[in-house]
C-alpha cells in the first residue's frame, strides 16, 4: 500500500481558524488501505486453515495458536514425538533433549515421504501416528542423543553418556564432544567411517565405578567383545564374527580410567582389534589398568594362547593406523602396544610413568607378530622399559621396525629388542634361531636410566639386544648419571596430574602416590642409579651394526658396550665411530674369552675428566682363535686424571690387524697403551714410554722378533734363529729414510711377500706438491657421464656439460647436472634435421641447475654447451 498523497507522505490535521485546510483522503487511498486489510486477513485466514482452526473473531490468540502449531516449537523430544506434523517439511524447534534443560534441542524438518526410518531417539523422531521429524544440524553431540551434562546427573545417570555416545556413533559419521566429563559404564564403540571428536583435553571420558572388569574404554564396533580369558571355541568364533572396521577417527579428547581411586582394571583406554585406514591423534589416556593405546588383531593378541589360533593372524590384523600426538601416563602395563598388526605409525607420541601393577610397563611395545612398525619423536620416561620390540613364548616376534628421533628418560631399560629372553637362551643357543629380523634405528637417546620398583630382576641397560638379527643403529646417545644437574631432562614436577583430595579439593599428585618411587635399595643399597652395562649385547644375536654411538657421563661397573660369547651364538658384530666422553668405572668395550665372530670395531675415541687409571678401551683376552677382523682405526685415547688401557688383547691371527693409534696426554705406566698387530707371524710390540730407555723384545713365534734400539735411531724389523741370534731385515731411521738390508733382499716389490696394493697420500683439491697419485685419485678427479645429455669434471673444478632440447617440450630447460653457480658460457645451435637452413636461438634466464632460450624461427631440437664450476 503507498503512502497518502501528500509533501511528506503523512497526514495533517486543519485549522478553522487560519483557514488551513485539512489532508483530503481520496477514493484511491482508501481503496488501498481496504485491500491492504483484505489481504493481511485472507493471509491470517490462510495461516488458521493451515493450522486447522476455524476462525473466531472473538479469539484474539488464534494466530498465536497457529504459528505455534506450524512452527512447532516443543519443550523436549518426548514432546515432539507428540506433535503431528500437518504438512511435508514443516519445522519445528525443540528447546532441550529432557523438558527444563537447552541442551540436545535444535530444528526438526517434518519428512512425511518417510514411512520406514525408525526412531533412533536422535536425529529420527517418529510421531504417534508414524511421522517423522528430521534433525537439521552441523554437528551432533552425546546431548542430542540423551547425554547429560555433569550438572544434571545423579547417581542413577552416571551411564547414560555411552548410550549416547554409542547411539550418535551408529547414526552420524561424525560426532562431536563438548568440553566437559562424559561417563562411561561399558565400552564406546565406533563403527567404520566415523569420528569421535573432542574439543581438547578438556573433554574428558571417564569410567564409572561399575565399569566391568577388563572392558575397553574405546573400541571400534566389530571388536566390542572380551577376548581374555575365554574359550578356543569362544576366540574362534570371535574371529569369525569380527568383519573389521575400517575409516575410524578419534581425536582431540581424553581418556581417564580413574585407575587411581578404583582398582577395577579397566583395560585398555583404546584398543582396535582388525581395524584399518584410521587414525588417533591428540588423545590423552590416563589411569588404565592395562594399555593406554592397543593396536592388535581380532584376537586382541591372543593368538599364544590357542593352538589352533597360533600363525593364523594374518587374516584379520590391522594395518595403516596412525597415532600422533597422543599421551598416555599412569598406564597399567604397556603405554603403547601393538600385537599382531602391520603398517602401523606412532609419531609425536608420549608415554610415562607406567602405575606398576604388572612386572613390566613399556612406554613402546611392539609385541607379537607387528611388522613394519615405524616409531618417531616420541618420548618414554619413568617406565620400566622406553621402546621394546619382543614377542612372548610361542608367538611371533615382531619384525622391520624403525625407531627415528625417539628419547628415552628414566626408563629401567631404554630400548630393549629380543626374540626371547636370556633367562631361557638355552633354547635358542647352537643355531636355534628365533624369528626375530630387522630394527632399523636412528637419532635416539637414552638418558639417565634408573631402577624401577618392579624391576629389581635385572640391572638397568640403555640398549638391550637378545636373540636378533639384522639391526642397525645410526647416531645412538647415552646420557650418564654424570651429567645429573648439568642437563635438563623433562621435569617431572611440570607434568603431575591433579586428583580430588579427601576435601573435595584439586591437589597436586605428590612423589608418594606416583607409581614410582625416587630410589631403590638393595639389602640397604641404594641401586638407583648402578649401571653394570650400557650397551648388552646377547643371545645368538646376529648382524649388529651400531654406527656413532656417544657415551657421555656414563658410569658402568663392568662394560659401556659389552657382548656375550659366541658360545651364546653372538657374532657379526660392527662397531664404528664410538666415542666415550666423561665416562668412567669400567671399559668402553668389553668382550668374553671366547668373544664373538665377526667382530669389526673401528674409530674409537675416549676421554674422560675422572678417574680412570684402569679403564680400558677394549679388553679382552685369549680372542686370536675366533676374531676375524678387529680393525680397530684411529683410536685415540685422551684423559686428565689417570690414563686408559688398550688391555690384553694377544695371539690375533693372520687376518687380524690395528693401525694409525695415537696417544693425548702422557701414560702412567709401562703398560698403559700398548698395541699388538699380528700380520703372517710378524708380530710387533710399542710401549710408548719407556722406548728411549731400553730396548724390549716380544716374540710372538720361534722366529719373529721386534725390537727398537735409542742409540742407532732406528726402527729394525728382523728374525730369530733357533740359537737366537738375531738378522735384521730392514728399518727406518730417525730421518724418515726406510733402511732397506745391505743386500737390498727385501727391495719393495721383490719380495714373495709383496703387498697387494699401494696406498699413496695423494694430493688434496688445489695442493701442487709433487705427491704421487693413484688410480682412485685419477678417477674421482676426471668423473663424467658420457651420454648424449651428459657432462665432466676437470681436476681444477671446471665442469663442461653439454645436451640435446626440443623446444616443443618448453621454453625452460635444465642442465644434466647443477653447477655450483651461474656457468661462465652457455651456447644453444640449431639442430634441424636436413642442415639445409639456420634457424636463431638466444639464451637467456641462465641459473646454476637450467636456462631458457627464445627462437627467432620455427626451431624444433636444439643442442647446447655449456662451460662452469
Amino acid at each position: 500500500m503507498n503512502p497518502i498523497a501528500t509533501d511528506n507522505g503523512r497526514f495533517k490535521d486543519g485549522n478553522p481558524a487560519t483557514g488551513e485546510y485539512g489532508t483530503v483522503v481520496t477514493a484511491q487511498h482508501m481503496n488501498n488501505v481496504q485491500d491492504s486489510v483484505i489481504s493481511m486477513q485472507n493471509e491470517i485466514i490462510t495461516v488458521l486453515n493451515e493450522a486447522g482452526i476455524t476462525v473466531n473473531a472473538d479469539d484474539n490468540t488464534q494466530l498465536w495458536q497457529a504459528l505455534q502449531m506450524i512452527a512447532g516449537q516443543v519443550e523436549s523430544i518426548d514432546a515432539l514425538r507428540k506433535f503431528e506434523p500437518l504438512r511435508d517439511r514443516q519445522i519445528a524447534f525443540v528447546k532441550g533433549y529432557y523438558a527444563g534443560s537447552n541442551k540436545g534441542g535444535g530444528y526438526f524438518i517434518a519428512d512425511l515421504s518417510d514411512t520406514t526410518t525408525a526412531d533412533n531417539s536422535g536425529i529420527v523422531i517418529v510421531t504417534a501416528s508414524g511421522k517423522r521429524w528430521k534433525r537439521i544440524y552441523t554437528e551432533i553431540t552425546p546431548f542430542d542423543f540423551g547425554a547429560k551434562c555433569s550438572s544434571e546427573l545423579n547417581t542413577e545417570g552416571l551411564t547414560f553418556d555411552v548410550s549416547a555416545i554409542n547411539n550418535a556413533l551408529k547414526h552420524c559419521p561424525t560426532v562431536f564432544l563438548p568440553a566437559g566429563e562424559y561417563f562411561i559404564n561399558t565400552s564406546i564403540a565406533i563403527p567404520s567411517n566415523t569420528a569421535l571428536v573432542g574439543s581438547g583435553w578438556d573433554t574428558v571420558i571417564k569410567c564409572t565405578d561399575d565399569m566391568p572388569r577388563y572392558k575397553h574404554m574405546v573400541v571400534n564396533s566389530e571388536g566390542d567383545y572380551i577376548t581374555y580369558n575365554i574359550s578356543e571355541a569362544e576366540m574362534l568364533n570371535a574371529i569369525k564374527n569380527n568383519k573389521g572396521n575400517h575409516g575410524i577417527q578419534i581425536r582431540n579428547l581424553s581418556l581417564r580410567g580413574d585407575l587411581d581411586t578404583r582398582l577395577i582394571m579397566t583395560r585398555s583406554g583404546v584398543c582396535f582389534k582388525n581395524v584399518k585406514n584410521s587414525v588417533i591423534s591428540n588423545v590423552k589416556v590416563s589411569w588404565v589398568g592395562y594399555h593406554g593405546i592397543d593396536i592388535a588383531d581380532a584376537t586382541e593378541g591372543q593368538l599364544v594362547n590357542y593352538d589352533s589360533l597360533r600363525n593364523s593372524w594374518e587374516d584379520k590384523p590391522s594395518s595403516n593406523v596412525l597415532i600422533e600426538k597422543c599421551l598416555v601416563e599412569y598406564h597399567g602395563d604397556d603405554g603403547y602396544t601393538t600385537r599382531y598388526s602391520t603398517d602401523l605409525t606412532f609419531r609425536d607420541c608420549v608415554a610415562r610413568y607406567g602405575a606398576q601393577i604388572f612386572s613390566a610397563e613399556n612406554g613402546f611395545e611392539i609385541d607379537d607378530g607387528s611388522r613394519n612398525v615405524c616409531i618417531e619423536n616420541c618420548i618414554a620416561v619413568r617406565e620400566q622399559c622406553g621402546f621394546v620390540v619382543k614377542r612372548h613364548n610361542n608367538a611371533k616376534t615382531a619384525q622391520s621396525v624403525r625407531l627415528n628421533n625417539c628419547a628415552a628418560q628414566y626408563c629401567g631399560y631404554g630400548y630393549w629388542f629380543y626374540g626371547i629372553q636370556t633367562l631361557d637362551a638355552g633354547a635358542v643357543k647352537n643355531g636355534n634361531y628365533s624369528d626375530a629380523y630387522g630394527i632399523d634405528m636412528n637419532n635416539c637417546i637414552s638418558m639417565f636410566t634408573r631402577k624401577q620398583e618392579r624391576i629389581n630382576q635385572r640391572a638397568i641397560r640403555d640398549l638391550i639386544i637378545e636373540d636378533f638379527t639384522g639391526i642397525n643403529i645410526n647416531n645412538f646417545t647415552v646420557f650418564g648419571w654424570h651429567l645429573e644437574g648439568k642437563i635438563k631432562a623433562i621435569d617431572v614436577s611440570d607434568y603431575q596430574p591433579l586428583y580430588t583430595n579427601s576435601s573435595g579439593n584439586l591437589d597436586k599428585v605428590s612423589d608418594s602416590m606416583l607409581p614410582y618411587s625416587n630410589q631403590v635399595f638393595d639389602n640397604g643399597k641404594d641401586v638407583t642409579k648402578e649401571t653394570t652395562v650400557n650397551i648388552f649385547i646377547a643371545v645368538n644375536s646376529r648382524n649388529i651394526s651400531i654406527n656413532n654411538l656417544n657415551l657421555i657421563g656414563c658410569q658402568a661397573t663392568n662394560a659401556h658396550v659389552y657382548m656375550l660369547s659366541a658360545t651364546e651364538g653372538v657374532k657379526g658384530i660392527n662397531l664404528q665411530n664410538i666415542n666415550a666422553v666423561d665416562c668412567s668405572g669400567a671399559n668402553v668395550i668389553g668382550v668374553p674369552s671366547d668373544c664373538p665372530t665377526d667382530l669389526s670395531v673401528s674409530n674409537v675415541q675416549a676421554s674422560s675428566q675422572y678417574d680412570v687409571s684402569n679403564y680400558y678401551v677394549f679388553a679382552g683376552s685369549a680372542m686370536g682363535n675366533i676374531i676375524k677382523r678387529v680393525d680397530l682405526n684411529s683410536v685415540r685415547y685422551e684423559n686428565y686424571a689417570g690414563a686408559f688401557k688398550f688391555g690384553a688383547v694377544v695371539a690375533l691371527n693372520s687376518q687380524s690387524y690395528r693401525k694409525r693409534t695415537s696417544v693425548m696426554g702422557e701414560a702412567s705406566n709401562s703398560q698403559a697403551v700398548s698395541e699388538t698387530i699380528s700380520t703372517s707371524g710378524v708380530a710387533i710390540w710399542e710401549d710408548y714410554k719407556n722406548y728411549a730407555d731400553s730396548i724390549h723384545k716380544l716374540a710372538s713365534s720361534s722366529n719373529s722378533i721386534r725390537y727398537l734400539t735409542k742409540d742407532g735411531l732406528a726402527l729394525w724389523l728382523g728374525t730369530f734363529d733357533a740359537s737366537g741370534n738375531q738378522t735384521p731385515k730392514c728399518g727406518l731411521h730417525s730421518n724418515g729414510n726406510f733402511i732397506p738390508y745391505a743386500n737390498n733382499t727385501y727391495q719393495l716389490g721383490q719380495s714373495t711377500n709383496i703387498w697387494s696394493a699401494i696406498y699413496i697420500d695423494t694430493p688434496s683439491q688445489g695442493d701442487n706438491s709433487k705427491k704421487g697419485i693413484n688410480s682412485e685419485w685419477f678417477n674421482s678427479r676426471f668423473s663424467s657421464q658420457l651420454s648424449r645429455n651428459g657432462w665432466r669434471k676437470l681436476p681444477d673444478g671446471t665442469i663442461e656439460q653439454w645436451g640435446h632440447f626440443d623446444i616443443n617440450n618448453g621454453s625452460t630447460f635444465n642442465f644434466p647436472i647443477a653447477f655450483t653457480d651461474v656457468p661462465y658460457v652457455v651456447q644453444c645451435a640449431d639442430y634441424n634435421a636436413t642442415g639445409d637452413q639456420v634457424y636463431a636461438i638466444t639464451v637467456r634466464n641462465v641459473t646454476s641447475t637450467g636456462f631458457s632460450v627464445i627462437t627467432h624461427s620455427a626451431i624444433g631440437a636444439f643442442t647446447m654447451r655449456a662451460i662452469g664450476r
